[in-house]
């Protein structure tokens, strides 16, 4: 019987590995296709300037577009991360606020932050800054044809919990879509690596904190995470935190 189990087990991860695998080659195709596309042109005798312009911002455009994908993957694949620091969480949230300023993709699209409470949790900062970056990024996707785009940024802390909230007025979500949310290579947005739903859970899964999705075609998304609250101990500095 022992054995049995264990073939099925195995038979179950190699059955993974596999979708994986084909997921990880489907999204890997697309990029590869335009990057031959561009070297094609690029071949052919003289092309007008205007279009060799044109070819190299598409190549390095794809050519980021690869590397972030096995970028994704391999922090996917990689084993959890330790149990963290202690870490403020205003200063998470600032340098959510900054990351979201720098990137081009967000210009004339403003990040609302509601009040952030004096808390401190515990948490692997550069997981928690991705997972946190990663379900903006998909809220910014989710407004892009909205006249009137809302993305928010919230936190409320109890006695013992911290309750991070990130609200979108997007396009939302059918059923099927929440269902396959945190599946690799599952997403329904053209641009990203396929994998930043599945990291976030990854982190949330490691850290054993919880998340919860309600989402509206139409109406948008809002997610919620849940973690302990630390006390009583001392503050990662901003170095740490870095």
């Amino acid at each position: 019987l022992k054995a049995l189990e264990e073939r099925t087990r195995i038979s179950e991860r190699l059955a993974a590995i596999g979708q994986l695998a084909a997921g990880l080659a489907h999204e890997l195709r697309n990029p590869l296709a335009s990057i031959s596309g561009c070297v094609q042109l690029l071949q052919k005798e003289g092309p007008p300037e205007e279009v060799r312009v044109r070819v190299l911002g598409i190549l390095e455009r794809e050519t980021h577009r690869v590397g972030d994908i096995v970028s994704d993957f391999l922090d996917f694949a990689r084993p959890e991360p330790p149990s963290g620091i202690v870490l403020h969480l205003q200063k998470v949230i600032e340098e959510v606020r900054s990351s979201w300023e720098m990137d081009p993709r967000t210009a004339g699209l403003p990040l609302s932050i509601d009040p952030i409470p004096a808390a401190h949790l515990r948490s692997d900062p550069t997981g928690l800054h991705r997972a946190l970056m990663n379900l903006l990024s998909n809220a910014r996707k989710a407004v892009k044809d909205r006249p009137d785009p809302l993305v928010r940024l919230s936190a409320q802390a109890s006695e013992a919990t911290i309750c991070l909230t990130i609200l979108d007025n997007g396009c939302g979500m059918e059923a099927d879509q929440l269902e396959r949310l945190f599946v690799p290579f599952a997403g329904s947005f053209e641009e990203g690596s396929g994998l930043g739903m599945s990291l976030v859970y990854k982190c949330i899964e490691a850290m054993d904190w919880r998340i919860d999705v309600e989402s509206a075609v139409g109406s948008g998304t809002t997610i919620r995470i849940f973690l302990p609250m630390h006390k009583d101990e001392p503050v990662a500095s901003p170095s740490d935190q870095a």
